[in-house]
């Protein structure tokens, strides 16, 4: 009886696998642009619709209309897909079709202080083995101090090395002498695509421009906000890379953005495929 019902319990697990596979929709993006006399948003639906495809809306800038071939694991043939995208290519009000390339996307983590600490001390010590220095040549930054008062700003040794890590002071990206000089990311906007923006930060919210800020997941979203799905450590990636780009200085939270004077837009694509 318990093997019988060993036995059972796979089958389930198998066909509902299976199942899941067979149902498992995804597109291929296709890029259409229309003939002169046919550029007109009606007439791209009209050929969505005779074809049986998804219109996800135009491309501006590019003059391309968005379209998505349907496929469907076990329903659809490659041929029947590349049967598609040709009927599309012979299509006179049709000009140029172009399919998307799809890429993946990683995130990229931050490496703790521990780990940079031991990364340094390998560099150094591969230093130390390499031609001699001329101290005299090296500049003394020690003289361009800030007074910022955000909360963790003293541990962002990357933008003003004093030491934090045990190391020579100084070592940092030198970003100090162009702040000094007044150049903190003033008219500049800066857009992350990423998993999402937090853009309601009290780090981010006056900074943020909607304008030129988009979904590309929800093509229903009117608003085109790009704020995260979760506010957790799943999706907070592109939060924390705007914060590290264009987070305001002298507020008192947080820490300090390269560009704190920067404006900031966020387009969501949260997604691994591109």
């Amino acid at each position: 009886m318990y093997k019988k019902f060993l036995v059972i319990l796979f089958l389930c697990v198998f066909n509902v696998n299976t199942y899941q596979e067979e149902n498992d929709d995804d597109f291929i993006d296709i890029g259409v642009r229309l003939t002169g006399d046919n550029r007109d948003y009606l007439i791209a639906d009209l050929i969505a619709e005779e074809k049986n495809l998804f219109n996800a809306g135009h491309i501006s800038g590019i003059g391309l209309h968005h379209f998505r071939i349907q496929r469907k694991h076990g329903r659809r043939s490659k041929r029947a897909l590349d049967d598609a995208i040709e009927d599309l290519k012979h299509d006179e009000r049709i000009e140029y079709v172009t399919i998307a390339e799809s890429l993946e996307r990683q995130k990229r983590e931050f490496i703790n202080d521990d780990e940079l600490e031991e990364l340094y001390k390998k560099y150094r010590h591969w230093k130390h083995n390499q031609l001699p220095i001329d101290m005299e040549s090296i500049t003394d930054n020690s003289s361009f101090k800030m007074s910022f008062d955000d909360t963790y700003y003293k541990k962002q040794w990357y933008l003003e090395n004093e030491g934090q890590l045990n190391t020579p002071a100084n070592h940092d990206i030198n970003v100090i002498p162009a702040w000094l000089a007044g150049y903190s990311g003033k008219g500049v906007t800066i857009s992350i695509i990423d998993d999402g923006l937090d853009h309601k930060h009290p780090e981010l919210n006056d900074r943020y421009k909607p304008q030129l800020s988009y979904d590309l997941n929800d093509l229903n979203d009117i608003e085109h906000d790009p704020s995260p799905r979760t506010y957790d450590s799943s999706n907070n990636h592109g939060t924390r890379c705007a914060g590290a780009s264009s987070g305001k200085a002298n507020n008192g939270m947080c820490g300090v953005g390269v560009a704190y004077n920067s404006y900031i837009a966020g387009k969501i694509k949260y997604k691994r495929q591109l």
